[in-house]
């Protein structure tokens, strides 16, 4: 199973994220910004891609192709249609992502190859405005939730 999600909005010392899931496309970040890491969340990342400047995650239709562009990077071909994308806008300051509390297409846990992407705004320590790109897996058994680094 191939999941997406996305984390829209992670503020000032991570005090907002949204996430999204679903099947979705790379671009090499701008030089000057700093790059993801897999310790940037607390799950096994298999890859990452970004960071890339501004909030690629806003919903705004002019910011497909990047969301396509930092997905094809860890290998998801994404449709760009968000259908099927289980998003959390905000987590109001809370560290902790959890997708049964998702406001479009909750999840009551994420199985197999999962893709998120993040954004995190000013304060969170990775410069203004950036979103990055995840992969991990979430195994057989599955996770509910995890943990922001």
């Amino acid at each position: 199973m191939k999941t997406f999600a996305i984390l829209a909005s992670v503020a000032a010392a991570m005090l907002t994220t949204p996430a999204f899931a679903a099947k979705p496309i790379k671009d090499n970040p701008p030089s000057g910004l700093p790059v993801c890491s897999t310790d940037n969340i607390s799950v096994n990342i298999l890859g990452c891609s970004g960071f890339y400047e501004g909030n690629l995650l806003s919903g705004s239709s002019d910011k497909i192709k990047g969301q396509r562009a930092g997905l094809k990077a860890i290998g998801l071909d994404w449709d760009g249609k968000f259908a099927n994308v289980t998003k959390i806008s905000s987590l109001k300051g809370a560290t902790t992502v959890d997708f049964s509390k998702a406001d479009a297409n909750p999840l009551s846990a994420l199985y197999g190859d999962t893709w998120l992407g993040l954004h995190f705004g000013s304060g969170a320590g990775f410069g203004e405005d950036v979103t990055a790109f995840y992969k991990f897996d979430a195994g057989l058994k599955g996770i509910s939730s995890f943990l922001l680094n």
